[in-house]
């Protein structure tokens, strides 16, 4: 393993958020997880932090209240370049559809799509893809 990962988690369901931590722990790819139920108030973290602090990773949940994932991604691309270029996003989800991976993989953010609960070997294999595990 290259280093520990800065990650972003974003997810409506707070049980979620406890379990993909702890595994992203576990597995040692990451020590430091911001986690955020409502994708407004991510937003408002990465537009206030500093660059050497930005997420490597963002988990995103696809169907969340109120901003839903796809509504995150119009946002965060509006960020400037320099700062989010660095950061990859894995969007996640119960039910994946043809439209929701087609969706996501039109980001140019966005690495891949992965079911929920996350397997984390798939995980870790794309980390690995992209030399950050």
């Amino acid at each position: 393993m290259i280093n520990k990962l800065r990650v972003l988690l974003l997810d409506d369901n707070e049980f979620d958020l406890f379990l993909i931590e702890k595994l992203l722990i576990i597995k040692e790819i990451s020590s430091s997880v911001n986690k955020f139920l409502y994708a407004a108030n991510a937003l408002e973290f990465l537009q206030k932090c500093e660059p050497f602090d930005w997420p490597q990773l963002i988990i995103l949940d696809i169907h969340m209240p109120v901003m839903s994932g796809f509504d995150f991604l119009n946002e965060f691309e509006k960020i400037e370049k320099e700062k989010r270029s660095n950061c990859l996003i894995v969007m996640v989800s119960s039910s994946l559809n043809n439209s929701d991976n087609q969706n996501a993989m039109d980001s140019p953010s966005v690495v891949s799509l992965l079911n929920k609960p996350i397997n984390m070997d798939e995980l870790i294999k794309l980390l690995n893809e992209k030399g950050l595990y």
